[in-house]
């Protein structure tokens, strides 16, 4: 209404809250999560994990309502990292989008994930180093 952005809120299995600023804990919050993921879940095993990859949390997106929460660039990458590896010890399948992003250098965050999990498939001089 009125140009204001309507918040809405789907719950899921496992909701893992971020306080404004949590930088500093925000991936031992996600280790939890998966944790807790892991507790209600004993022994099922999804068909596939779709993970939406978006780096609006980045510190250099420029889209407002993401500015609530800035992380680094490696923090980013250890994130989407600590998902694939949880899913992969599991031997859940996985896919992922690589979604969000509104700046020039977002596109760093997904660079540097691939490069760790398709070392010998994505060129160095395709992320910059």
């Amino acid at each position: 209404d009125n140009g204001q952005l309507k918040r809405c809120f789907w719950p899921s299995t496992v909701d893992v809250p971020v306080p404004e600023g949590g930088e500093a804990t925000y991936l031992d919050l996600l280790r939890n999560g998966l944790r807790q993921l892991e507790v209600c879940s004993p022994g099922r095993r999804p068909d596939l994990a779709l993970v939406v990859d978006g780096s609006d949390p980045f510190e250099k997106d420029v889209l407002k309502s993401a500015m609530p929460l800035k992380l680094t660039l490696e923090q980013c990458v250890e994130r989407t990292r600590l998902v694939h590896d949880w899913l992969q010890q599991r031997g859940i399948p996985q896919a992922y989008v690589m979604a969000g992003g509104y700046g020039p250098d977002n596109w760093r965050v997904h660079a540097q994930f691939l490069m760790g999990v398709l070392p010998d498939r994505v060129s160095d001089s395709l992320v910059g180093r």
